[in-house]
């Protein structure tokens, strides 16, 4: 039985490579490269990718029973603001679904353009 306190062992289950390119692919219409190379984060699950044309995508799956839907497209409106006033940030691209956050069971995710 999982509770609201319980830490999942599995909290990203499924989550490989063929998984993660193909979500990337349908949410974004784009062929991607074969990379697909897991980054290290303490909370969430990162990922980087390629698409067929060289440009580089991170995709981000949020931590389950952490982040609810409102707060992550919280943060995603604020990165939006903070990019309209000019502030250097890097903002979720805009998905399938016409929204920056999107699902795949019970995960959300965001694709971001890869800077640096």
């Amino acid at each position: 039985m999982k509770n609201k306190n319980s830490i999942s062992l599995r909290p990203f289950p499924e989550l490989g490579p063929e998984t993660v390119l193909n979500l990337v692919e349908a949410e974004l219409d784009i062929p991607c490269s074969n990379l697909c190379r897991q980054l290290n984060s303490y909370i969430n699950r990162v990922f980087e990718l390629e698409t067929a044309d060289g440009r580089g995508l991170i995709i981000k799956f949020y931590r389950p029973d952490r982040w609810t839907q409102a707060a992550v497209q919280d943060e995603h409106d604020f990165l939006h603001e903070l990019q309209q006033q000019e502030i250097p940030v890097i903002p979720p691209l805009q998905l399938a679904n016409g929204k920056t956050i999107g699902g795949y069971r019970d995960l959300f995710f965001s694709v971001f353009p890869y800077c640096g």
